[in-house]
């Protein structure tokens, strides 16, 4: 078991893999919410933040002297979202305590997540055995969004909106394609840094290339996920 909004969890879950003797080919960062009410993981950060970057963040990090001692091929793999265009790091307010809104919160956490992929690309420059990639998988019909259902809307609108956006929206299997795509296919071989969207690489906006702005974010990252004495989850 792995619950992304405690790092006591994450710690263990990459305890558990490396006294396995696990060995990874890939590492896919695919868990998220989104949109959702202010609330805080069990160490007091921002929910969405906390599972969409910082579990992330802290497993991959746990993992990669194993990955890097392994001297073999090892992808990892980061499921961002388009939503990344419109976010920002706010490092006056990480934790979108002054102003808590849900979407600007997802769009900071999905940059994160770009970013962290660009800065982990960087810093594993001369280790050309891991590669790094990051995706957008599309609007995909799951869970994701069920936050944005509101509970006092009329249920008969509620699935009537449901069915037509339905038919715009992707499949599990169609949204799973770009992420089994860099897992698994020869032709990103080698290739690491960058962003893909329907299995080709895309470009991301000049924030998400920000390299002062990308070490920055990893240093606060590392500070964020130190061992501390957790205090209980709850929501605000």
């Amino acid at each position: 078991m792995l619950d992304l909004a405690d790092l006591e969890s994450v710690r263990d879950c990459s305890a558990r893999l490396l006294d396995k003797g696990a060995a990874f080919d890939v590492v896919l960062n695919n868990a998220g919410v989104m949109a959702c009410p202010k609330m805080e993981t069990v160490q007091g950060h921002e929910y969405q933040l906390g599972v969409n970057h910082l579990g992330h963040f802290l497993l991959t990090k746990e993992l990669l002297p194993a990955l890097e001692a392994a001297n073999k091929p090892v992808r990892i793999i980061n499921v961002a979202s388009s939503a990344h265009q419109f976010g920002k790091i706010d490092f006056n307010d990480i934790n979108r305590d002054k102003n808590y809104q849900p979407w600007d919160a997802y769009g900071q956490s999905k940059l994160a997540n770009v970013m962290f992929t660009y800065e982990l690309d960087r810093i594993l420059k001369d280790n050309k055995m891991i590669t790094t990639n990051a995706l957008h998988p599309g609007v995909v019909r799951t869970e994701l969004g069920r936050y944005l259902l509101d509970g006092n809307a009329n249920p008969l609108i509620v699935g009537l909106g449901v069915a037509f956006a339905n038919v715009f929206l992707k499949s599990p299997q169609q949204g799973a394609e770009t992420s089994i795509f860099l897992a698994s296919s020869p032709n990103v071989e080698g290739k690491s840094g960058k962003y893909y969207s329907d299995c080709k690489v895309t470009a991301t906006t000049p924030a998400s290339n920000d390299k002062a702005v990308a070490s920055k974010l990893w240093q606060l990252s590392e500070e964020l996920t130190e061992k501390k004495t957790a205090a209980k989850a709850v929501s605000v």
